[in-house]
């Protein structure tokens, strides 16, 4: 039974917003177009007994002293710094990953963009990663939630359910597993939108189109990658 372009089922509940809970409800969006997504870690909770956080052993993981950061990541000021650091952190714990940032798993589109630091620490289950701890004397507290995600290949849970309803949209089509930076250029074409060079594929999702993606598809089969985990 497709139940796309149907009215969703009533919702309300909690919801994190700019590191506080808010009060959410489908009330809240009567009389507009609303796209639904469920991303199932992300944008939850953490417990603060399954934080792993590389700064809580940081004299015993690395020394991130010659560091910046921006929230998890991590920009060392030489290639020495860069090398030490990932050298310590690569077999430290069995809670997340520490990469070059050449050798992150393509899979992962993480691996062309130096703003995307080096080394790269990725968690291999639900923790959330910080790089620092708070100055002496100051309050710890866990990691806001909803700073950083999880591989889905390696962690299932992070698959998410994507609805989506529209004039342009074919109603009560189903497509197989996507990567959502598919998402991208779908959006930017009925938005008639020019993209520059992305991780996305409108190939992917033309079959939703009505136009099935004007000129800019064509009809290749979308590569395994491109589909993303099945």
């Amino acid at each position: 039974m497709s139940i796309v372009g149907k009215a969703a089922p009533h919702f309300a509940g909690l919801a994190a917003k700019d590191g506080e809970q808010i009060k959410v409800s489908l009330d809240d969006y009567k009389g507009r177009w609303l796209v639904l997504f469920f991303y199932p870690l992300d944008f939850t909770f953490v417990c603060p007994t399954e934080i792993i956080a590389f700064s809580e052993a940081h004299d015993e993981f690395a020394d991130l002293s010659g560091f910046e950061n921006a929230g998890t990541l991590l920009y060392g000021k030489t290639e020495e710094d860069r090398a030490r650091a990932y050298t310590k952190l690569k077999q430290a714990s069995s809670q997340f990953m520490a990469y070059r940032r050449k050798d992150v798993p393509a899979s992962l589109k993480y691996n062309q963009n130096s703003r995307a630091g080096d080394p790269v620490v990725i968690a291999t289950g639900p923790f959330a990663i910080r790089a620092h701890k708070p100055p002496e004397g100051k309050p710890d507290k866990a990691p806001e939630a909803g700073m950083h995600g999880f591989d889905p290949m390696g962690m299932p849970e992070m698959k998410a359910i994507f609805f989506a309803a529209g004039p342009d949209i074919v109603p009560g089509k189903t497509v197989a597993p996507f990567q959502n930076t598919n998402l991208y250029p779908w959006i930017a074409h009925m938005l008639g939108l020019k993209t520059p060079k992305n991780d996305g594929s409108l190939n992917v999702l033309a079959g939703t189109l009505r136009d099935n993606g004007g000129e800019t598809t064509n009809a290749a089969t979308p590569s395994k990658e491109e589909q993303g985990p099945q």
